[in-house]
């Protein structure tokens, strides 16, 4: 008998041990939301410009992606969010329909400062024939994703009292 995969959504999850580099990039996405540009900037997307503990982060991210796979990821854009006591993301993908060929393949998101048990990722995919299947994780510190970009991805309302901050990175195969 012959076995042939024809299609397959696989996401990852783990954590990354920093020692440093939350504080750096805490700091990175705070000031980008004081320095923020009200114009063109999409629901709570705050630039994150390069620094050593972001490169670090996506680079062991990365590597634990390609332990499975033979394939290596680049990253094509950065940004942070900040979620407030009782704010939730918006419900996004992140692939271009307009431009499939050239679109990201994966999104990183990685728990910068988040208050325990105060808000979920949520992971809206379709399984062949069955659509809209949901996948719930509760965010924790120094904990990354990666999720294919056909997936519908949300961030849970913030039920805790501090502001929780993520990292979220695009990527594509090279």
């Amino acid at each position: 008998m012959l076995k042939k995969v024809l299609s397959q959504l696989v996401s990852y999850c783990g954590e990354i041990e920093c020692k440093h580099e939350p504080l750096e990039l805490v700091f990175k996405i705070y000031e980008s939301y004081i320095k923020k540009d009200f114009i063109n900037k999409e629901h709570l997307d705050y630039k994150v410009y390069n620094c050593e503990a972001l490169e670090r982060v996506t680079e062991e991210a990365s590597k634990k992606h390609t332990l499975d796979t033979k394939q290596t990821l680049i990253s094509t854009s950065r940004f942070g969010n900040l979620f407030l006591p009782g704010e939730s993301g918006l419900t996004r993908d992140y692939l271009d329909y307009g431009d499939l060929r050239n679109s990201n393949d994966y999104v990183l998101i990685y728990a910068v400062d988040v208050e325990e048990n105060s808000c979920n990722i949520r992971v809206e995919y379709d399984n062949g024939r069955r659509p809209q299947n949901v996948w719930n994780y509760p965010i924790k510190n120094k904990m990354f994703w990666i999720i294919p970009t056909t997936s519908k991805i949300t961030i849970t309302k913030n039920k805790g009292n501090q502001i929780n901050c993520l990292f979220t990175t695009t990527m594509q195969y090279v």
